[in-house]
């Protein structure tokens, strides 16, 4: 092996003229004196310094350009043993095992200026992107951090990300109609998707915007069995909850809206667990606008119950109030007010029965039709009977027995304003006026204070009147 051996600190390669140069042909350069081994090349022209290999010195991996710019060539390794590819330009590796850094920009000083930046990012393969973070084990490692938890290592910063301008971030699908603008937990999805927490005057936490032929907000809760959601378009929220469970004590929401008001509170204070509005702006025709639709369906063939609404209030609270307008609850469809015969309720009969335990009418009460019960039970009188039961709604069917049939009054749950009617099907029977072995409250006051005759056929009907407690025939 041949040695070069310098004795001289400086080594000076330069140009003598146009046409000779200077050559040193040797397998080591060694500077044994503990000297600054320099390389200066002090050509008039300035021109670089290069490092070749290959056949014949072909190959480029190392200029120094006159300015002091360094170009290198080829893949840079860094670290012991590291090893870029020919694939790779720069691989770095063996960093400390304990706060150790791989690369380390400094902006000290600095006013406009970037740390990182990756340019002309073009087509790229699947795994391929202007900065790919990856892991060597799913599940483990930080893809970027931001600052540090307070009392940490890591600094903590006064801003994560601070992006200024008209968009902080913009997704656009490759063609219009497809793609997925933000997707997490496709594949094992978190405790919580998006968390947001706002404070101010007049704040929103998330506002979601769709066209007409959209929805705005899509909330499922969906087990892996159940029928999928039938995106209901036009619609700005949507709370859809399916399971197939066999549990009979099963509970599904499919959209809750909760106002809790705690503290000494206030009496002009207003809590609304769940507020809905409609409003027709239409220049000519307003249609038809409801606040809150409530519909159930069931197609169980058991036991089953479906309730359109449910308003259940608690000690002195109202249950339901209606402020302004006239209420309908079903109706033959000539007799409907003009508002409400639209198409929009042509798949509905209108037709209802109101089921209540008592009721308190304070104005004008007007039946169009009254229509009974096919049966509100029947009672054998047979000689005198002080009292029968009707506190079955309907009407009541009375079967005498004997040639004298007497009735002394009637009982019932609730008694207060009741009416009742009473068909004999085989007659006569008496009505006692008053009859002294029937409690006083439950006796008839009859006209002219005279007992009276039901015959057969014919339909009688009874008021009880609370003020003087007793039953009076309605003429």
């Amino acid at each position: 092996m041949m040695y070069l051996t310098l004795t001289a600190v400086v080594c000076v390669l330069s140009a003598v003229s146009s046409t000779r140069a200077q050559t040193i042909s040797t397998t080591t350069l060694l500077n044994p004196s503990n000297t600054t081994l320099s390389i200066v090349n002090a050509s008039t022209e300035g021109m670089p310094i290069r490092l070749s290999t290959g056949p014949l010195g072909q190959i480029i991996s190392l200029e120094v350009d006159s300015r002091g710019g360094t170009w290198l060539r080829g893949p840079v390794s860094i670290g012991s043993d590291v090893g870029a590819t020919t694939r790779e330009q720069m691989r770095v590796g063996q960093i400390a095992t304990n706060s150790g850094t791989g690369i380390h920009v400094a902006l000290t000083n600095t006013l406009q200026s970037t740390g990182v930046a990756i340019r002309d990012i073009g087509p790229n393969g699947s795994d391929h992107a202007g900065l790919l973070l990856t892991s060597q084990a799913n599940g483990t490692g930080t893809g970027i951090r931001i600052g540090g938890l307070l009392g940490s290592g890591r600094s903590t910063l006064q801003t994560g990300i601070d992006i200024v301008g008209g968009l902080g971030i913009r997704y656009n699908a490759l063609y219009s109609g497809i793609g997925t603008a933000l997707d997490i937990g496709g594949t094992n999805p978190p405790k919580r998707g998006i968390e947001v927490v706002t404070a101010g005057t007049d704040h929103i936490g998330i506002t979601s915007r769709a066209n007409t032929s959209g929805t705005g907000i899509v909330g499922i809760s969906q087990s892996l069995n159940s029928e999928p959601l039938l995106v209901q378009a036009r619609t700005g929220v949507i709370g859809y909850a399916a399971s197939n469970s066999a549990l009979s004590s099963d509970t599904l929401t499919g959209a809750m809206g909760q106002a809790v008001r705690a503290g000494s509170g206030g009496t002009q204070t207003v809590s609304f667990g769940l507020f809905g509005r409609a409003i027709s702006r239409s220049s000519q025709h307003s249609g038809t606008s409801i606040g809150v639709y409530g519909e159930a369906a069931s197609q169980s063939v058991g036991q089953y119950t479906t309730i359109s609404g449910c308003f259940v209030g608690s000690g002195s609270t109202l249950s339901l109030v209606a402020c302004g307008g006239d209420i309908v609850l079903g109706g033959r469809r000539e007799l409907l007010p003009r508002q409400i015969v639209t198409p929009f309720f042509t798949q509905h009969n209108m037709l209802t029965t109101v089921t209540t335990y008592d009721a308190c009418i304070t104005g004008t009460a007007s039946i169009h039709q009254l229509c009974l019960p096919p049966s509100g039970g029947s009672a054998v009188v047979a000689g005198f009977v002080a009292t029968v039961d009707v506190s079955s709604p309907g009407v009541l069917r009375i079967e005498t027995q004997g040639a004298v049939a007497q009735l002394g009054g009637l009982e019932c749950t609730v008694q207060s304003g009741r009416v009742v009617h009473i068909l004999v099907d085989n007659g006569p029977v008496t009505l006692r006026h008053d009859e002294m072995a029937t409690p006083a409250e439950l006796r008839f006051q009859l006209p002219n204070q005279e007992d009276i005759v039901l015959v057969s056929g014919i339909v009688y009907s009874f008021w009880y009147d609370a003020q003087d407690q007793c039953w009076r025939l309605l003429r």
